[in-house]
């Protein structure tokens, strides 16, 4: 079992109004428009000479997992398993009191391959070295979008959204593990992640900043 932290996250502020996963909206898109046609042309319409401002915030991920290891001989391992991982991001648009706020949720499932190779061994500890890939699949995702008049709430939608194909992940990092018994140890690993996105329609932290450092610590089952 595992849980990781990964350490960026990333910020982004623009003048203008905007969408977390379109970018910055330009005034001709709303040329043509009326009042009233709905909550965001309203928003739009109020502040199009107001100089709006758009914030958006990629938080950091949080991953969790089951992982097993198959020792091929007393230095050498292949590890897998099954890993969940959590992306949200954020984004205020608008001005003080005509503005929308979204929130963006996806959830992956992921399947790591890996390779460790034993540098330094006792009875109960073990130093190491790794490296490999992770393959994740966006299972669900939603992007839900409030909307402000005079700073008070009028409406709320939410809307499906996913990100297509699989996400590759390269790995890399070292590791520490106290072996509680033969088969049962528990450890630490700092390391180094590049992620290669293959959908950019959908804006997270990793196709903002797709090289990150995290920091895993977990229960390693080894057979």
């Amino acid at each position: 079992m595992a849980a990781s932290q990964n350490m960026p996250q990333s910020q982004l502020n623009y003048s203008g109004q905007g969408d977390i996963n379109k970018g910055k909206f330009h005034t001709t898109t709303i040329n043509g428009s009326s009042w009233g046609n709905s909550h965001l042309t309203d928003i739009l319409l109020y502040n199009k000479d107001r100089a709006p401002e758009t914030d958006v915030n990629h938080h950091q991920p949080i991953t969790g997992g089951i992982k097993f290891q198959y020792k091929l001989n007393n230095v050498w391992s292949l590890e897998s398993g099954l890993t969940y991982t959590l992306l949200r991001s954020e984004l205020r648009s608008g001005g003080n009191s005509y503005f929308y706020k979204t929130n963006q949720k996806l959830h992956l499932l992921g399947i790591p391959i890996k390779v460790n190779y034993i540098f330094w061994q006792n009875r109960y500890w073990q130093t190491y070295a790794q490296a490999g890939m992770l393959f994740e699949k966006d299972i669900a995702g939603t992007e839900i979008t409030d909307y402000y008049k005079e700073k008070q709430k009028v409406s709320s939608e939410q809307n499906s959204i996913g990100i297509r194909g699989l996400q590759y992940t390269a790995l890399c990092g070292a590791g520490i593990q106290f072996n509680c018994t033969h088969h049962l140890g528990i450890y630490a690993e700092p390391g180094l992640a590049w992620h290669i996105v293959s959908d950019k329609n959908i804006q997270t932290i990793y196709t903002d900043k797709p090289l990150n450092f995290s920091i895993e610590l977990g229960m390693r089952l080894s057979w």
